[in-house]
């Protein structure tokens, strides 16, 4: 029993490391969006939202912000 116990602790070990490096992984995935890229978001001026959204791929978990 005891050879039992200590065989699955690296393994435990191993499935945790690997665990927290997707997680890390995917947060350096993230990525910010700023509306109209310089000139934000706005209802001032001639801002073309449908090309500036042509150009970008959004993906689960990118933030946009204005």
């Amino acid at each position: 029993m005891k050879g039992k116990e200590t065989n699955g602790m690296p393994l435990a070990k191993k499935l945790l490391a690997f665990l927290l490096m997707t997680a890390l992984y995917r947060v350096t995935l993230t990525v910010v969006h700023k509306v109209s890229d310089s000139t934000g978001w706005t209802n001032i001026g001639n801002v073309d939202y449908n090309k500036w959204v042509s150009t970008k791929n959004f993906h689960v978990g990118d933030i946009i912000s204005i």
